[in-house]
């Protein structure tokens, strides 16, 4: 009931278990917990024009004030340049975002500071901590980012409007090329699918999503980017 999902807040974080940041159009795009406790969220929306944030919370939900412009807020990607979608956290504390740009595939690596980290710049050398990557001629969206074990970012969406597009990058945002020979993989299917989730496993990766059928997937990569056929 209404009651008892009331009195299962945490009455030690925020108000009564509740942290409201800003008015407007509010879209929580992702959250995590850092080993330490903080809290880590993604957030879009109008206020009274578009942002894209970053925040931490202390544990007990207060603004983190070692983070961004010392109220705890990060904005260092501003669309239309860089739309964000998900975020992940890496064991050293940064923080690795995806989205797209224009068309591509974008990703973003923050230090733990909240400031864009200038060592994630892959092959273009302008050390500004994005790197972009072309996967088809048409529309591609990531939906998902994880880090394995190895450090490699990999991230994972729908390319073309209908097929399984994943990218897998180094810790500097070079492309993996052990991944499918160019570091990335478009799985063509006879139905149109829409990957909504990425997770890596042992030897490989996981995607899963949805096609037009209404039916749910999820597809076993192995390392080197072929189906698993033992999946």
């Amino acid at each position: 009931t209404m009651r008892e999902c009331r009195n299962a807040l945490d009455p030690s974080f925020g108000n009564g278990g509740t942290v409201l940041t800003d008015a407007g159009v509010v879209m929580v795009e992702g959250v995590t917990v850092q080993p330490d406790g903080k809290l880590l969220t993604l957030d879009s929306g109008f206020d009274p024009v578009l942002y894209q944030r970053v925040r931490r919370f202390l544990p007990d939900g207060s603004p983190d004030p070692s983070f961004g412009g010392g109220d705890g807020v990060a904005e260092p990607l501003v669309a239309p340049g860089f739309w964000t979608g998900a975020f992940t956290l890496q064991p050293d504390g940064k923080i690795v975002i995806t989205g797209y740009s224009a068309d591509d595939y974008a990703v973003a690596r923050l230090l733990p500071d909240g400031n864009l980290d200038p060592s994630f710049d892959g092959d273009t050398g302008t050390g500004n901590g994005i790197v972009k990557t072309t996967l088809t001629p048409s529309f591609d969206q990531p939906a998902g980012v994880a880090v394995d074990a190895q450090g490699r970012i990999v991230v994972a969406g729908t390319t073309g409007g209908d097929d399984v597009g994943v990218a897998r990058y180094l810790g500097d945002g070079k492309l993996d090329k052990s991944l499918a020979g160019d570091g990335t993989l478009i799985d063509v299917t006879p139905t149109a699918e829409n990957a909504a989730a990425v997770a890596t496993v042992d030897g490989g990766l996981l995607v899963g999503g949805g096609n037009g059928t209404d039916d749910s997937f999820v597809y076993r990569y192995t390392d080197s980017g072929d189906l698993d056929s033992g999946f």
